[in-house]
């Protein structure tokens, strides 16, 4: 008797109201996958995720001297799973007319929202500075 198997294709990303989720038979962090996909805004929403967790006060870290040709992205708490995880800052090349804004928490009805790092357009020429 030949037995086949019915196997579902699991599609590679799910969207979701504020971004794309990984679902390959595991689940991913949100917080990487909104890292390594920040661009993925959906019906007008910006990129991140609200938690109702407050992100523990930052570390006591010294900030590296600059460097010419790049921004440095300091450190942040990333949501992975159900706490809170200290992410290393890191430098990026800089951009020109354009300025890096950093990851950060914001406070918003008893909740916390996270919203990914990147780049805007910035307000004076030669501008490459980390804002937050």
């Amino acid at each position: 008797m030949h037995h086949t198997s019915q196997h579902k294709a699991t599609p590679a990303f799910k969207r979701t109201s504020t971004c794309l989720t990984w679902v390959c038979g595991r689940a991913w962090s949100v917080s990487l996958v909104a890292s390594a996909l920040c661009a993925c805004a959906s019906g007008g929403t910006s990129p991140g995720y609200t938690v109702t967790v407050a992100p523990p006060p930052p570390p006591v870290v010294e900030n590296p001297i600059p460097r010419p040709g790049f921004v440095w992205a300091p450190g942040y708490w990333s949501w992975q799973g159900n706490s809170h995880v200290w992410v290393e800052g890191h430098w990026l090349p800089a951009r020109d007319g354009e300025r890096w804004i950093a990851d950060h928490w914001s406070a918003q009805n008893g909740r916390w929202r996270f919203e990914p790092g990147h780049w805007e357009q910035a307000s004076a020429e030669g501008e490459t500075s980390v804002l937050r």
